[in-house]
């Protein structure tokens, strides 16, 4: 039995698992090395993190948090806590500065996204619009997603 790519790296069935198992179909997928940290340290069995691992290395990749991508995630989570809104990992300012930055679009199951979405334009899927087609670079078609 093979099982569905986002059971495998979420361990649970969501519509976002579903969504990414259908985008894995027809389009590239983008991950990134925080993405590939935080996703991995939740596995507990070898077997599991073993099937995680094989499964996210097999995607293209991007380092997610160079010096432009601290700096305005510095001002990003300045910006929000201006508006009243505490954003509680510094991982997930990092990646949804990185997304906001390079027009991607972010699958994920994090309130903190949805906190980050009310001020900031951060592009996310929502289950009423998952079948969407969005804009991406003309080289590459990217969705980049946090469990």
């Amino acid at each position: 039995m093979i099982l569905p790519f986002g059971l495998i790296i979420s361990r649970q069935i969501s519509w976002q698992t579903n969504l990414l198992d259908r985008k894995l179909q027809t389009e590239q997928i983008l991950t990134g090395d925080i993405i590939i940290t935080e996703i991995l340290q939740g596995f507990r069995k070898e077997s599991s993190y073993q099937a995680a691992k094989e499964a996210l290395l097999a995607l293209p990749f991007a380092s997610l948090c160079g010096k432009e991508i601290a700096l305005k995630s510095v001002e990003n989570f300045r910006e929000l806590r201006k508006n009243g809104i505490a954003i509680r990992k510094t991982i997930d300012m990092i990646i949804a500065t990185f997304c906001i930055e390079r027009d991607i679009f972010l699958l994920h199951l994090d309130k903190d996204f949805e906190s980050i979405k009310t001020v900031l334009p951060l592009k996310q899927f929502q289950k009423s619009c998952n079948k969407m087609k969005f804009n991406s670079p003309p080289f590459f078609n990217t969705l980049i997603f946090q469990f």
